[in-house]
């Protein structure tokens, strides 16, 4: 059984839980509404600070557009032609209208150079190649270079240039000035505000030109500073689209909010940044004030609850302890010294003292109502007045004393009935038994007689089934006798062709001997006729005649032989004809023998197949009888059983004290 936590516990862990649970999530809430509201303050500081930064610079730039314009229109507006010391006079006078002009200048194409400060370049120096000069001619607009370190003042100094045209449209040179940004870096230096917050300006390279941290600005020998390094990363600020801000690393590896804009008229950027540990700080600050509050408030309801528990919970503790004596069985309570200091209380522990007097009462005489019914004496019922659900207890004892009462009369009478039973079962199981074990023996004669037949039937059928296998091994030798019988009649159909051609052929060559003859005559007949001279020739002449007379009679010998033969050949045709005629009649005897011994065959197995579960049948039927058997001698041991213990429960009946 699981111990339980006692009530004063339970209330002290709940308490305090939903109090932490309150003030933890009142805490996060202002700490994320504080964090958001920090964090929008930020992203509105750096939004503000670019915007002055932008407008700042570009007010810059455009002032000095502007002087540079004026300046322009006035050479390319003139139509006497350039008089280039007019022109060095003007440049001179032009330098001194904005003080953080550092000269103004005009390179032409013809390598004329013109300078405000009456400078003369040296022989070596060539305008054209510069890139204030070459820039400008590309764009019809204003160019800007990059901030350099001047070689003659050593000061911060950008070119701004525009291209020249007269009225005509005639290119007629480029025109430029050299700008200190020492205003420019005073922007700069008063954007930056004591809590982090700065600007600076960086080209398309991301090549640092402008900033508040002087060991990032150009140096003498031309290095200058890149934005990106291996300890800072700006790649979320220049994916974004202007204007938006970004959490970014900067070169000196510090979290920053960052945004940026494009000066107009300028390749350059305006990048403004907010180091992200002041929203840190307020929010840890926030944090550590949350967690004190917390800590604090929990220590409040600690000591609040604990009063609570020892003045109200505590009376409540000393009753269950009380009802837990009861429920153990010790009902003689004292509810005298739990304190009575609320109306709930004072009626909980008089409740609780009546449960105690009316139980110890009511188990009293339950218990004395028990023990006679134990002794066998069921006539005491309760005589106490009962209340509440304890009027069931009492109703149920006097049903329970009527109910035994009832219940040992018709036992007594029973016990009597079961006895004559008893002895007529015993007396029926002992014939059963008898007759199952009359009848198990006859089963046990029948299964042997009949294990005899059906082994003598099994005999016949596997002789069956040896027969089917001769007939259809027969059928198949008559098959392949056929088969050789065909063979042979096509071999003498073969023979008797062959001979027909011989008898062509002796009939050919009997010919050509014919004609031999009467060739050999006529040449006799020629030779004659010749004389002398043609004796030789009818000597010839005779022989070939004499040799062919004697090649017709061999050949009408052969022919006589291969007509005896051919006529032998059709004899024997008729009667391999006759053989393979036989042969059919045996192959379907053979066959029909064969499907007639196949259908014996299965039925015989159908029929083994059957005497098979004939046998399996008998076999449990024994093993069935073998068991009622068994059943109807055990059942003769429990008749008998049962009418001893009918005779016991007569006599126990007796006993009892029931009217």
């Amino acid at each position: 059984m699981v111990k339980q936590k006692k009530l004063s516990s339970k209330i002290r862990m709940r308490v305090n839980y939903l109090m932490m649970t309150l003030i933890t999530i009142n805490a996060l809430t202002k700490v994320v509404d504080l964090s958001s509201l920090t964090l929008e303050n930020a992203h509105n500081n750096v939004n503000q600070t670019l915007n002055t930064s932008l407008a700042q610079f570009e007010g810059w730039v455009e002032e000095k557009i502007a002087f540079l314009k004026t300046l322009s229109l006035t050479i390319e507006h003139d139509t006497d032609g350039i008089d280039f010391e007019l022109l060095q006079k003007e440049l001179a006078a032009s330098e001194s209208l904005l003080s953080d002009i550092d000269s103004v200048y005009i390179g032409t194409p013809n390598q004329i150079f013109i300078h405000s400060d009456y400078w003369i370049p040296p022989a070596d120096y060539d305008a054209t190649a510069r890139e204030w000069y070459i820039q400008a001619l590309k764009t019809n607009d204003f160019y800007m270079t990059s901030p350099y370190v001047d070689a003659t003042t050593g000061q911060l100094v950008v070119s701004l240039s525009k291209k020249l045209v007269d009225s005509n449209n005639v290119f007629i040179g480029v025109i430029g000035i050299d700008i200190q940004l020492t205003k420019l870096a005073e922007i700069v230096d008063n954007l930056s505000t004591s809590d982090g917050l700065y600007s600076f300006i960086a080209n398309t390279n991301n090549d640092i030109l402008m900033h508040s941290n002087k060991d990032l600005l150009p140096q003498l020998d031309g290095t200058m500073f890149n934005m990106e390094t291996p300890v800072s990363d700006y790649e979320n600020l220049f994916k974004d689209t202007p204007g938006n801000i970004s959490t970014n690393i900067t070169t000196s590896g510090i979290n920053v909010y960052s945004g940026y804009y494009n000066i107009p008229h300028t390749t350059w950027k305006v990048v403004t940044n907010f180091p992200t540990y002041h929203t840190t700080q307020v929010i840890v600050t926030e944090i550590a004030v949350a967690i004190v509050t917390i800590l604090a408030t929990l220590a409040l309801s600690t000591i609040v609850v604990a009063r609570f528990v020892k003045k109200d919970i505590l009376p409540i503790n000393q009753v269950a302890e009380a009802l837990t004596q009861i429920s153990q069985g010790n009902l003689n309570v004292n509810v005298s010294a739990i304190p009575k200091n609320s109306k709930e209380l004072d009626t909980l522990t008089g409740s609780l003292n009546v449960v105690s007097i009316s139980l110890n009462n009511y188990i009293k005489e339950i218990s004395s109502i028990l023990a006679d019914y134990a002794h066998g004496d069921f006539r005491p019922t309760p005589k106490q007045k009962y209340i509440g659900d304890f009027v069931a207890i009492k109703t149920s004892l006097i049903d329970i004393s009527n109910s035994l009462k009832t219940l040992l009369s018709d036992t007594t009478f029973s016990a009597n009935e079961v006895n004559d039973a008893a002895t007529n079962i015993s007396s029926s199981a002992s014939e059963l038994a008898s007759l199952t074990t009359s009848q198990s023996d006859l089963l046990n004669v029948f299964r042997s007689n009949i294990g005899d037949i059906v082994a003598e039937i099994i005999g016949n059928l596997e002789q069956i089934d040896n027969s089917y296998n001769n007939i259809s091994e027969m059928a198949t030798k008559a098959h392949n006798s056929k088969t050789v019988s065909n063979d042979m009649v096509n071999a003498m159909q073969h023979i008797s062709e062959s001979t027909n051609q011989i008898l062509e052929i002796i009939n050919q060559v009997e010919s050509i001997a014919s004609k031999t003859n009467l060739l050999a005559l006529n040449a006799s007949i020629e030779a004659a006729r010749a004389g002398e001279a043609g004796r030789g020739f009818t000597i010839v002449a005779n022989e070939i005649r004499l040799l062919s007379g004697t090649t017709s009679e061999i050949v009408k010998t052969i022919y006589d032989i291969i007509s005896i033969n051919l006529e032998n050949v059709k004899k024997g045709e008729e009667m391999v004809a006759l053989t393979t005629n036989v042969l059919d009649d045996i192959i379907h005897s053979s066959t029909s023998s064969a499907k007639i011994s196949k259908n014996i065959r299965d039925h015989a197995l159908r029929q083994r197949e059957e005497l098979h579960k004939i046998v399996d049948d008998t076999n449990h039927l024994a093993t069935d009888i073998s068991k009622n058997a068994a059943i109807s001698q055990e059942n003769v041991a429990i008749s008998q059983e049962l009418a001893s213990q009918a005779e016991v429960l007569k006599s126990q009946m007796d006993n009892f004290i029931i009217s």
